[in-house]
């Protein structure tokens, strides 16, 4: 079930549709939220999607002030491939800006992003770099830095992971998802953006970025991308979709296999730490012999 609890009065057609899916996340979206309104570009609209939250009544009171400039939709829990969904069908814009609720924007960036696609008309979708923050050793370093993007986003470059875009980076022209495909929601808590901008590519949509970082991305303990074992799974899971179309190029294939066997040594090194700190020493020395092979 789907609700909108209130609406905004923004122009009749917003340029940009800013996409902001919430669960247990009431504590940062205050911040995101704020990022959003600090914006020098004015030509949108802000959709809140409380994906049945467990916290919906903390959510609510830290929305309260922002009600006369958001449209808040309630819904039953879907996941947040559902729930990207949900906002794209209620977005009115001829860009979608996905945000995730922990993450922030610095105060240029739908001016910049949206810049580019008047430059370059040809491209569909563009992401950017972004600084980290949060629980984290790497907090004031670039994504880039640890996960650069070179050269053109081609379905070859994502599946060798040359280029990787930050989910709450994306901007994107609204008509491909309904014309190349929305998230899929068999993917409810991880790894749905990358299969998603996998599909796009595969469907012929043009992908640039920026290389200048235009926002923040927090990391911190308990969010879906946390999990590096139900994260590798998902992976795994967005790499059989694609393999089974057999239209994969032989580049395209041979990448494919390199990040599988990457993704399940992934799995197999968390998992036997997991199991060496429960004390199964014996299931952990095979998850670790299958690391070294």
């Amino acid at each position: 079930m789907l609700t909108e609890v209130s609406g905004t009065p923004t122009a009749a057609t917003p340029v940009v549709s800013v996409i902001i899916p919430s669960y247990n996340t009431a504590t940062f979206i205050g911040e995101t939220l704020e990022s959003v309104f600090a914006q020098s570009f004015s030509h949108y609209e802000v959709i809140v999607i409380n994906d049945g939250a467990p916290d919906t009544m903390q959510l609510e009171a830290v929305l309260a002030p922002f009600l006369q400039r958001i449209r808040y939709i309630k819904q039953d829990n879907l996941g947040l491939a559902g729930t990207r969904n949900a906002g794209i069908r209620a977005a009115s814009g001829e860009f979608i800006a996905f945000l995730d609720s922990d993450d922030v924007w610095l105060p240029n960036f739908l001016t910049e992003q949206v810049a580019f696609f008047r430059r370059f008309p040809d491209f569909d979708l563009v992401y950017s770099d972004a600084i980290l923050f949060g629980d984290t050793p790497l907090a004031g370093r670039n994504f880039t830095s640890i996960s650069p993007s070179n050269g053109a986003v081609t379905l070859e470059a994502l599946l060798s992971l040359r280029c990787t875009p930050v989910a709450s980076s994306v901007v994107a022209k609204r008509h491909i998802f309904f014309d190349v495909g929305m998230f899929d929601v068999s993917h409810r808590a991880c790894s749905e953006d990358w299969e998603c901008w996998t599909r796009l590519a595969m469907g012929g949509v043009k992908i640039g970025y920026q290389t200048q970082a235009l926002m923040r991305y927090r990391i911190r303990k308990g969010s879906l991308s946390s999990n590096p074992i139900a994260l590798h799974d998902g992976a795994l899971l967005a790499l059989s979709k694609l393999e089974a179309t057999g239209s994969l190029s032989a580049n395209e294939s041979q990448a494919a296999r390199k990040l599988r066997t990457f993704f399940t040594t992934e799995i197999d090194l968390h998992r036997g730490k997991q199991q060496l700190n429960c004390g199964d020493y014996s299931s952990a020395k095979q998850s670790f012999l299958r690391v070294a092979r």
